[in-house]
């Protein structure tokens, strides 16, 4: 009988073992093999990117194409209702407001535009700037090609398609998968953000002349006092003659030319790329930071175009436990931010994100988090202009971390869990050794490298969220991920956001030594434990790690603008002083850690969530903002802003 109680007994016993082992130590990472649509060129061994036959653009402003824009008036329908209306590009289907809120499946846009005559030879580049989540495109009943992911632009040639009317017909679906970017951890499983679906950017067709500069790299060092610049050339008919040299301009802030080149274009052996590459020397530039971000211009002339880009003077280090900007400390005040409308969704216009940007720079804010997807181009040259440093990231969001969302799911519906279904959770903590997931992770990565590699507000390149980076394969995943970027761009730090996971994190979080910031996200006396329990967490983190900053990249509390408690301190609830009171005291608890660089309060406005259900004090909404999601301020917007405004250590 003592037998057979002591091999009941050791049954569990060895589970817990291999469960310990299965989460905290296993190791089967393997560089990804197989291959996607994005190859990888060097052309004298600089780097660059081509996507379905098309080399893919680096950010670049012109006036000398003509570009025909298809945003405006579209015909639309589901699959599931066959009955035409109309929208309007750029446009999402599933906003707050919509019958197809909690759509998943197909819709479809078409529209007629016309192409004038060309130039022979010329490049027609059909563009979407931004679709959500798989896009098949026909043109005149033909399918042309496919994209799967979210939120960076892709590219057609569409060179064969004679001048006169066409029909376009797009089909986009917003279903997710294991190995989307982001992923469907589960069935069942809510993303942490709404899905918005549809062409939430613009649509546009480009015409390029024979020979086309598709990027420019700008690379200033500010310790040499250089301006490193490389311009890359595609000529698709490589039988008309090459142009020989391309004049680099350099533009001040105010408008005055710095400096000039005429610098000899060397085609590759095939002749269908070409590059030039110019050093220029620049005494005493004005430097891009955010009490003066100083803003120069790029130009590149040839015979058939000329293109800018604009870029900044400065330099970010990690060194020694600080942030060093321009050679000087760095404390980040700032917080994240979806994009997001609450009438158009993702789709959301340039005055709208910069009134987002407005608020954060209202709050006495340097910084903001653009989680947890790339956010649009223009985005980007706000933050470049109001002088907001940035963290852009992909969406390589929650990989692996089904049985925490499992465990402690916010809905109180089961949406179809089961305790049956816990084995396959369990084995998905693996999802950072997908190989497919991975290749896309990475594409993403470097798609979002080659489009805002130019920005002098961007100081990371975000590599994830809250991934199951508790064992090496996730570190590992994580280093290979920062190795395959590294060669597009080096002057950046590279950062992630782990999820703070209370004693596990500290103990067994692998991914910080595969980046330049200890980056988490921490939501004592929300979640989990009380506000004070921050304060020993962060310190056991910068003493494990004292050599590298320390972010708090989330930390919060949800509050319903207009509830309010006398009690003090507030109790853990809704209301607006709970969430000030919180978010204080988290403050003044990360001051105290020597190798604190930075926060980025979770949210600045509360934003449409499908976590969120019918019984949350505000149905479907994330009620973490420091403003409403009318964009109306809660008692902790002014907490923060003072809290900003009289911290002595400034940038």
């Amino acid at each position: 009988m003592d037998i057979f109680l002591s091999a009941l007994l050791l049954i569990p016993a060895l589970c817990i073992v291999f469960a310990w082992r299965h989460l905290f130590f296993r190791n089967r990472f393997t560089p990804p093999s197989g291959s996607s649509d994005l190859h990888i060129c060097t052309l004298q061994e600089f780097p660059f990117l081509l996507e379905k036959g098309l080399p893919y653009p680096v950010g670049i402003r012109t006036a000398s194409r003509r570009v025909i824009l298809l945003d405006g008036d579209w015909d639309f329908h589901s699959e599931n209702d066959p009955q035409i209306t109309r929208v309007r590009v750029p446009h999402c289907f599933n906003t707050a407001d919509s019958a197809l809120r909690d759509f998943e499946g197909s819709v479809y846009y078409e529209r007629d535009f016309i192409l004038p005559a060309r130039t022979e030879g010329s490049l027609v580049r059909l563009a979407f700037l931004g679709s959500f989540y798989i896009t098949d495109v026909w043109l005149n009943g033909q399918p042309i090609g496919s994209h799967a992911g979210g939120y960076l632009p892709f590219y057609f040639d569409i060179s064969a398609a004679a001048p006169g009317s066409h029909h376009i017909k797009v089909r986009v679906d917003n279903r997710l998968s294991l190995n989307s970017l982001p992923q469907r951890l589960f069935r069942g499983h809510n993303l942490g953000w709404h899905p918005y679906g549809g062409l939430h950017r613009s649509v546009l067709v480009e015409i390029c002349p024979p020979q086309y500069c598709f990027k420019l790299r700008v690379a200033p060092d500010l310790q040499k006092g250089t301006v490193n610049v490389a311009a890359l050339f595609h000529a698709p008919n490589n039988s008309i003659r090459h142009f020989e040299t391309t004049i680099l301009n350099i533009i001040s802030p105010d408008g005055n030319q710095l400096a000039r080149a005429d610098v000899p274009v060397q085609w590759d052996p095939c002749g269908e790329f070409g590059i030039a590459r110019h050093t220029f020397m620049v005494t005493s530039p004005e430097l891009w930071e955010p009490t003066s971000p100083s803003l120069y211009r790029l130009e590149a002339q040839t015979q058939h175009e000329c293109c800018e880009t604009t870029f900044g003077f400065r330099s970010i280090l990690a060194r020694e436990g600080k942030l060093i900007l321009n050679g000087k400390p760095l404390l980040l005040k700032g917080v994240s931010r979806h994009q997001e409308d609450r009438v158009t969704g993702l789709a959301q216009s340039v005055g709208s994100a910069r009134q987002d940007l407005d608020a954060i720079r209202g709050l006495n804010g340097n910084f903001v988090r653009l989680s947890h997807y790339p956010h649009s181009a223009e985005t980007l040259e706000l933050c470049d202009e109001l002088g907001l440093c940035a963290w852009v990231e992909i969406p390589l969001y929650q990989s692996g971390l089904g049985i925490i969302r499992f465990l402690f799911d916010k809905t109180k519906r089961s949406q179809g869990k089961t305790w049956r279904s816990l084995p396959s959770i369990f084995k998905a903590t693996r999802a950072l050794e997908d190989h497919v997931l991975l290749l896309r992770a990475r594409d993403d990565l470097l798609k979002m490298i080659e489009r805002d590699g130019n920005h002098p507000s961007i100081l990371f390149w975000g590599l994830g969220n809250e991934c199951w980076s508790l064992h090496p394969s996730g570190a590992k995943a994580l280093t290979w991920l920062r190795a395959q970027a590294e060669d597009f761009d080096s002057s950046r730090l590279f950062s992630y956001a782990a999820f703070a996971l209370p004693y596990f994190g500290v103990r067994y979080e692998r991914a910080y030594h595969a980046v330049d910031v200890v980056g988490l996200n921490e939501y004592f006396g929300w979640y989990y434990g009380k506000v004070a329990d921050a304060a020993p967490y962060l310190q056991a983190l910068a003493r494990k790690y004292p050599h590298k900053p320390l972010l708090v990249t989330e930390t919060g509390a949800d509050a319903v603008r207009g509830r309010h408690t006398d009690q003090i301190p507030p109790e853990r609830g809704y209301s607006e002083e709970y969430q000030a009171w919180l978010l204080e005291t988290q403050w003044r608890q990360m001051r105290a850690v020597p190798t604190f660089a930075g926060l980025s309060v979770w949210v600045l406005k509360d934003f449409l969530c499908p976590e969120y259900r019918e019984d949350n004090p505000v149905p479907f909404y994330n009620l973490k903002g420091l403003l409403d999601r009318d964009g109306q301020p809660k008692l902790s917007y002014e907490r923060m802003k003072t809290l900003y405004r009289e911290d002595q250590k400034i940038d």
